[in-house]
């Protein structure tokens, strides 16, 4: 009798437990800070422009809990800026597009797909986004003045789109860029008149609009990265090089990511040299300087692995620091997603972070002054 009470008490014990750490999600990430530095050469600069915080209000962003899954936030992932400094957030639980001056002063708020996924800003400030509607191929959705002027959609992919955008290249171009390949939209059709509508799922409100309509083919899938200010190509090995080749198919440079890094942190204790360095590039600047994200476990797994590091034409490191998590928490854990970093023409570099309980924060870090004329 008094081991199957025991048994009894011990099996309530353990379930009350499990709902306990199920139902509880785990400490919230600190804020950022720019002390994270771990290679600053002189000249670079880390500065929080301004923070956003979580709600559907006026001037919000979303953030969805999912507790059962055992995550603590699902945050903005979409970050562009302007060529006016304007900063462009998507809002993905909310379902809209925000736009803030550089000193988080609200502009502009207007419902959009999915709250901008895989958005861009053109020269001509003109936001592009790729989503796709359920059941629906991708569509690329062009904005102006916060509402759709143009849509066009995309045929089935060989693979989606996972954390990158849909580009204007200097010759007004439109191609799916992803983490280490590129497919320009070609033979676009007339664009006709049509009624279409989009739908917020979270509060399940509808919306009309009209809008010039198009179909496009995709070009063939290519190898590499576009590079937004010389149109170079940057094409990643399996190894983590960086080979960079000219518009012209000439090769150009050699980047051996995995030895600069190794020699720029070191490893560390408990750390596995063997793994391969995961590298994705995020943008490049007039200089010829490559912005990469580099991934090397080289690190301990409690040490962020996520790494920004910006190499020069030389082969050097001018840059690296950690980055702040963003995105989805899982515990002690997050995932990083590209689109919430972006470069602008003069090098800066941009970045959406979470700032745990009260919202999220935008990041520029800038290049040196000699570096931006």
């Amino acid at each position: 009798m008094r081991t199957s009470r025991f048994r009894l008490f011990l099996c309530c014990a353990v379930s009350s437990f499990l709902a306990t750490a199920i139902a509880a999600p785990a400490a919230s990430p600190p804020p950022y800070s720019p002390g994270g530095l771990v290679v600053s050469p002189a000249g670079y600069t880390v500065e929080r422009l301004f923070g956003v915080d979580w709600g559907a209000g006026h001037g919000q962003v979303g953030q969805r809990r999912l507790d059962s899954r055992g995550a603590i936030s699902y945050s903005p992932r979409n970050l562009s800026v302007s060529s006016e400094g304007r900063i462009v957030i998507g809002d993905e639980v909310n379902e809209r597009i925000l736009i803030f001056s550089a000193d988080g002063a609200l502009l502009k708020s207007f419902p959009a797909a999915y709250g901008g996924y895989y958005m861009s800003v053109d020269t001509e400030g003109r936001i592009l986004t790729l989503f796709r509607r359920p059941l629906a191929p991708f569509a690329v959705a062009i904005y102006e003045e916060g509402r759709v002027v143009e849509e066009i959609e995309v045929p089935p992919m060989l693979r989606n789109p996972v954390g990158d955008r849909v580009r204007r290249d200097s010759g007004g171009r439109l191609f799916v860029q992803y983490r280490t390949t590129y497919q320009y939209l070609t033979k676009l059709s007339a664009p006709q008149t049509l009624e279409k509508s989009m739908c917020n799922y979270v509060t399940e409100k509808r919306w009309g609009y009209t809008t010039a309509c198009r179909t496009a083919r995709l070009g063939v899938e290519k190898p590499g990265v576009v590079g937004h200010r010389s149109g170079r190509i940057y094409q990643i090995a399996d190894d983590g090089r960086i080979s960079v080749v000219e518009p012209d198919g000439a090769p150009r440079q050699e980047i051996d990511v995995p030895a600069l890094v190794a020699g720029a942190f070191g490893s560390e204790a408990g750390a596995n040299p063997a793994t391969k360095s995961a590298v994705g590039i995020i943008g490049d600047d007039a200089s010829g300087s490559i912005i990469a994200i580099v991934r090397t476990r080289l690190r301990t797994p409690t040490v962020n692995p996520w790494t920004l590091v910006v190499f020069s034409p030389d082969n050097t490191i001018r840059l690296a620091m950690d980055l702040y998590p963003c995105a989805i928490h899982y515990g002690t854990e997050a995932q990083f997603y590209p689109s919430t970093l972006t470069v602008t023409p003069d090098g800066s570099i941009y970045q959406l972070c979470s700032e745990g309980e009260q919202g999220v924060q935008i990041i520029c870090i800038k290049p040196p002054p000699s570096d931006t004329k």
